[in-house]
């Protein structure tokens, strides 16, 4: 995500759901307490539904 940095394509399911590995998921998290963006803008910017990404930081 970050402009200098490699893009990555993010996997999704048959219903288009993003599916990561709990590995990249914390990694995206890390991310996103860097960033300083609110978590909708975030997750809007990554590609992920908030709800998901919402999830993915309660877990």
């Amino acid at each position: 995500m970050d402009a200098d940095g490699p893009t990555t394509i993010l996997k999704r399911d048959a219903l288009g759901r993003v599916t990561l590995p709990r590995e990249q998921r914390e990694a995206l998290i890390a991310e996103f307490e860097r960033s300083g963006l609110r978590a909708a803008q975030f997750a809007r910017m990554a590609g992920i539904n908030y709800g998901t990404f919402a999830s993915w930081m309660q877990d």
